[in-house]
């Protein structure tokens, strides 16, 4: 198999790393940085635009790996797919607007192309163990979910969660009421980008709701909080990477019955959901479905995410009225530069 990677920041070390243990050949790498491309192997053709490694190396492609900013994927993907490359894995976000995502689905599927947006939390084994455990009903039907984060975007980071939690549950969302920050902090990858935090409400198709907070004022730290019907879930982490404690308060199945007026004395029990996974062999994982053909459907994994963090934006450009999901009319073509 043969493979590139377009952009060569820490990310796409990573994916490096991810193809070297799929014994791929990486052939050419792209980075408009030259001192990114100091140490790359001999055996490996550099190139600072990412038109001419599409130019040059598409009839020597099986794989594409997208891994620039996010203002850029859409127009890398596209340019791919139309010069038939066949596999190709885009970062999050897909791209900054709904028309954006809809287009690079559309010419992926136009020419035969197999599109993948990584969110790579759909591979972590503690992630597909909470999934189970959601959809087991082991707390009920999930009613209402809370995050709290960091500084980090509602593009970069907020597109994480909302995939996420729509994936653990298996709801779509349906509208949003939010707002953004108006003073942002500068954005580390240049003043180019614009990808403030945010805090608002998300509803879902099955009634669930989730308050989303993803301030600039604290440091980057998670905590998710999961309130089912019958019980619910704490998960509480150290690091933008990886959750520490996890816990779990459930009323006892023989009193599921008892109306919820009632107070009933919960079973806790602390969770184990295993190690968490390097970034590298989350990478891999979802480089192996890919070529397996076994990938996420790109609209769930890529457009939802996408139209949720913009309607933070259009929420709170208009006073935080709601907006409806997914994006549609005139709201296809607003466009952020998130990363």
């Amino acid at each position: 198999m043969n493979a590139a990677v377009v952009g060569m920041g820490g990310m796409g070390r990573r994916h490096v790393q991810a193809l070297q243990q799929l014994e791929a050949k990486l052939v050419a790498v792209c980075d408009q940085r030259a001192e990114s491309l100091k140490d790359i192997s001999p055996s490996t053709r550099t190139y600072g635009r990412w038109q001419e490694l599409i130019k040059e190396e598409h009839r020597n492609l099986d794989l594409l790996c997208v891994v620039t900013n996010g203002p850029s994927h859409a127009e890398i993907v596209v340019e791919a797919a139309e010069a038939g490359i066949k596999h190709i894995l885009c970062e999050k976000p897909m791209a900054t607007s709904g028309q954006a995502t809809r287009r690079m689905v559309q010419v992926c599927e136009e020419k035969g192309s197999l599109l993948a947006v990584n969110m790579s939390r759909r591979y972590m084994d503690r992630y597909r163990k909470l999934r189970e455990m959601l959809q087991s009903g082991v707390i009920g039907d999930v009613r209402h979910i809370s995050v709290v984060v960091g500084a980090g975007g509602l593009g970069c980071i907020g597109t994480i969660y909302f995939d996420s939690i729509a994936w653990l549950t298996g709801a779509t969302p349906v509208w949003v009421i939010g707002e953004v920050e108006t003073n942002p902090l500068p954005n580390v990858r240049g003043e180019q980008f614009h990808d403030p935090g945010g805090r608002g409400i998300v509803s879902y198709d099955t009634g669930m709701n989730v308050a989303a907070e993803f301030s600039e004022d604290i440091r980057v730290h998670s905590f998710m909080h999961i309130r089912g019907t019958e019980g619910h879930i704490n998960l509480d982490s150290t690091s933008a990477f990886e959750w520490g404690r996890a816990a779990m308060w459930t009323r006892p199945i023989d009193q599921w019955s008892t109306p919820k007026t009632r107070s009933v004395n919960p079973t806790s029990v602390e969770l184990d959901l295993g190690p968490p996974l390097d970034s590298v062999e989350e990478t891999r994982r979802g480089l192996q479905d890919l070529l397996n053909g076994r990938t996420e459907r790109t609209d769930l994994s890529g457009i939802s995410s996408v139209d949720t963090a913009l309607a933070f934006h259009l929420s709170g450009m208009r006073g935080m009225s709601r907006v409806e999901l997914p994006l549609r009319g005139e709201d296809l073509s607003f466009d952020v530069p998130i990363t």
